[in-house]
């Protein structure tokens, strides 16, 4: 059974070359960057993840400087000293964060009328019009919520500004990928009589916060919330064209797979601004195109890396998620 996930739909979106390497070849950095913006999202969500979690009983700051002094411990042995310092700094700033979130949430009440379903939970929906292939999903968080029965989930976001998402946040894909495997799991679960049947599902809760350590100088707000639902028939045509591109990708891998083929051809790079901070790759990138010896340095830089391994219990936040 083939897996889907909002993240290969969105690498294929964003650029082909990306996919092939991630998806397809299955690659990725020996060394992965954890210091960068992508790296302190995964830091902050390691530490909501410790305080949803009801069985977890760890204080969250502890859980994120844990992590924090496993990745600066790696880089000092390496002799990566100058990272392993920006390494500390941005530790710093993550438990930041998340403490901020935690006053913030005594202050506001802003969980009061939230029932916590589960945190981290991979969820599956199978494709009729696709045999062989299921959307596959990791929420941040699932809730109810107490006031009107509505099953929500969260998504997340370190941001620069509150009002980042606010105007894009109802057209997301992945938010729809999400919403979409949410009311399929929600439908399946009423017919086996797991849940109530008054129980809706209610969409997103876009979970903001802001990247800044809270100096005297900094303004408030640092924390807030953007909700975002679909209806019946935005999610029936996010389907169709998530349906749409899942058949793109396997013509790709078909072809990929030939004895001639030309990825020049099949899967020509999309380059923007924002290669130099999403994608592993820039590295080896622009070597593809130039006579390069791309291959000689995907030997060494890179090995073969599960793009779901994620998606298994207990695997690493993809850190792209938290990138905003």
């Amino acid at each position: 059974m083939r897996s889907v996930t909002a993240s290969e739909l969105g690498a294929w979106r964003r650029c082909r070359r990306k996919w092939w390497l991630t998806y397809h070849r299955q690659l990725g950095p020996i060394r992965p960057d954890t210091v960068n913006a992508a790296a302190l999202g995964t830091l902050v969500h390691l530490g909501l993840e410790a305080h949803y979690t009801a069985a977890d009983s760890r204080d969250p700051a502890a859980v994120v400087r844990a992590r924090a002094e496993q990745d600066t411990a790696e880089l000092e042995q390496t002799g990566q000293h100058t990272k392993a310092a920006k390494a500390a700094k941005q530790a710093d700033l993550a438990v930041t964060i998340v403490t901020g979130y935690l006053q913030w949430l005594a202050e506001t009440g802003a969980d009061d009328d939230l029932e916590v379903i589960a945190a981290e939970q991979a969820i599956t929906a199978p494709v009729p019009a696709l045999p062989g292939v299921q959307l596959l999903g990791k929420l941040d968080l699932r809730v109810r919520r107490h006031s009107d029965g509505a099953r929500l989930f969260f998504d997340h976001k370190t941001v620069q500004s509150i009002d980042q998402h606010e105007q894009t946040a109802h057209m997301s894909p992945q938010f729809k990928h999400y919403a979409l495997l949410e009311q399929l799991d929600l439908q399946a679960r009423q017919g086996q009589g797991q849940v109530a049947d008054g129980e809706r599902t209610g969409g997103a809760i876009v979970n903001m916060l802001r990247k800044v350590g809270r100096s005297a100088t900094s303004r408030p707000p640092f924390y807030g919330r953007w909700e975002v639902s679909f209806n019946r028939i935005a999610l029936r045509h996010y389907a169709e064209q998530a349906f749409a591109l899942i058949r793109e990708t396997e013509r790709a891998g078909l072809l990929l797979d030939l004895p001639d083929a030309n990825p020049h051809a099949i899967v020509p790079p999309t380059v923007t601004r924002d290669c130099a901070w999403d994608c592993p790759f820039k590295p080896v990138c622009p070597m593809f195109d130039d006579g390069s010896d791309a291959e000689g340095v995907l030997g060494i830089a890179y090995t073969w890396t599960d793009p779901l391994a994620r998606y298994a219990e207990g695997g690493r936040p993809d850190s792209e998620e938290f990138a905003a």
